[in-house]
């Protein structure tokens, strides 16, 4: 097991999280096109004492519990990362300027969320589109340049080599495959009996990336999920899957059938 897979188990309590609760809720409806959502953080508070009076009641209730703004995945084009490594327990993190909370686009679950002995994995791969291949991998080339220009304020070694550097990133994104690994939250919210090909959207959270002293890189963390199979449109070619099906017709096969120079007329004749 490397250094970094060692000690991811470190963001749990060093990395300055905003975690959702156990009592995530389960209606994250928000679509691609829309810029936020709001998650519960905690269930409705309840009064001190049933026996207390109506007055009392009101007076002690707590108030509403406050909700967690989570952003589209394009916040990801604006993240940064600060000048100065922190320490924090036995790695160093360099903390983002402004943490992600995001939902994510359409994935495809492509691993178990539990193992055979029905314990939540520590972590799951996800299937990106095509589309969205640029976004999350240009998330660790940032990283990597900004090691690169910030080697002297976060390695105190202005004369670190960059082919060293690019060597100790530890990439949990595969542009080839396109699978992003993620770390499952042991308080994993939403729709947790999907199974492995399921297409869904899921939130992740990240604060920073995390260095020991031989690799870094940048982990996801996954705090809900939920499967978006019946609402999503289904086609037989995708154009996100296969740029040779863009611009393909959609609608009534005999709506394309019958019109002038069509090839699928001629094709039928």
């Amino acid at each position: 097991m490397d250094p970094v897979t060692e000690h991811v188990n470190v963001q749990e309590t060093t990395l300055q999280e905003t975690t959702l609760q156990e009592n995530h809720s389960e209606d994250v409806t928000s679509d691609d096109a829309n810029e936020t959502i709001d998650v519960p953080l905690e269930p409705e508070s309840k009064t001190e004492s049933k026996t207390e009076s109506k007055t009392e009641s009101k007076s002690s209730t707590e108030p509403k519990p406050k909700r967690q703004r989570v952003s589209k995945y394009t916040e990801i084009l604006k993240a940064k990362f600060g000048q100065e490594l922190e320490r924090q327990g036995d790695v160093f993190v360099a903390p983002l300027e402004k943490p992600l909370h995001i939902l994510s686009p359409t994935v495809t679950l492509s691993g178990d969320l539990y193992d055979a002995d029905g314990e939540l994995n520590n972590y799951v791969d996800l299937k990106l589109k095509r589309s969205h291949v640029e976004t999350f991998a240009g998330l660790e080339e940032l990283l990597l340049a900004t090691a690169k220009n910030c080697k002297a304020e976060w390695f105190n070694h202005p004369d670190i080599l960059d082919e060293f550097l690019e060597t100790s990133l530890r990439r949990f994104f595969d542009k080839e495959t396109r699978l992003l690994t993620v770390r499952l939250d042991e308080g994993l919210g939403g729709k947790k009996g999907v199974v492995k090909g399921t297409k869904v959207k899921v939130v992740l959270q990240a604060d920073g990336a995390i260095f020991t002293r031989t690799q870094y890189g940048f982990l996801w963390k996954m705090t809900m999920i939920r499967s978006i199979e019946k609402n999503e449109d289904m086609y037989l070619f995708d154009p996100e899957e296969d740029p040779a099906a863009d611009g393909l017709a959609t609608g009534d096969l005999l709506s394309h059938v019958g019109q002038d120079d069509d090839p699928v007329d001629e094709f039928l004749s």
